[in-house]
């Protein structure tokens, strides 16, 4: 995401001004609330009155293709995952965690091998400048989880937050 859009929404939240983020971000809001319109998010605003800022970015990621987003009971993502991380990491490091992508299995009530996956594939990556990253959420849906590929000054920037 490039700064000044960063900037622009962060201002439309401040100011609180969701009819222009609606109107310049329908999609991520669309998936966000899973709703289908506008009528849908003007009674939500209505209900709610607020929208949370940092789970907006989480959607917004997903939507432009920075991270992943995996619903709670998407059941076999090991394709999904796999493809995303292929996409993501530079090829050699794609080779050295690929062994460890299958059987990845999302349902949150059950059975949950995504976030062992991942922290099997850290260790592969240890060193190397590359950690991938699972945020987990549940505020507006049943929850999901947001997977995404960190490296150099941003994976620096994440372990400083943590």
């Amino acid at each position: 995401m490039n700064n000044t859009d960063k900037q622009s929404i962060h201002m439309l939240f401040k100011v609180q001004n969701y009819a222009a983020l609606y109107s310049s971000y329908s999609e991520v809001i669309h998936q966000m609330l899973l709703i289908e319109n506008q009528q849908d998010f003007a009674d939500f605003i209505e209900n709610e009155q607020f929208l949370e800022e940092d789970i907006f970015f989480l959607y917004y990621d997903a939507v432009n293709g920075e991270s992943l987003f995996i619903g709670g009971y998407d059941n076999d993502v090991t394709e999904k995952v796999r493809d995303f991380l292929k996409q993501k990491l530079p090829e050699d490091l794609f080779s050295a965690i690929q062994k460890c992508l299958q059987n990845i299995y999302v349902d949150i009530d059950e059975d949950d091998t995504l976030e062992k996956t991942i922290a099997l594939c850290n260790q592969h990556l240890e060193n190397t400048g590359y950690i991938i990253q699972t945020v987990f959420d549940d505020t507006y849906c049943a929850g999901g989880y947001f997977l995404s590929v960190q490296s150099g000054s941003s994976y620096e920037n994440l372990e400083v937050m943590q």
